[in-house]
C-alpha cells in the first residue's frame, strides 16, 4: 500500500480527493474530481 496514493470518496457530493506527494514522501497537493472537472489545490502552512 505504500506506493498507492489516497483516494477519497464523498458521500454528500459526487466528487473524489486524491492526495499527491512529492519526491519526499510528504503530501503537497490535492486533486478534486467533481462533475468532470479536475481541480487542484496546493499546499498551505
Amino acid at each position: 500500500m505504500r506506493n498507492q496514493k489516497p483516494k477519497f470518496f464523498l458521500k454528500v457530493v459526487a466528487a473524489k480527493v486524491l492526495f499527491v506527494k512529492n519526491a519526499q514522501g510528504l503530501t503537497d497537493k490535492l486533486i478534486l474530481y467533481q462533475n468532470g472537472q479536475e481541480m487542484p489545490g496546493k499546499r498551505i502552512n
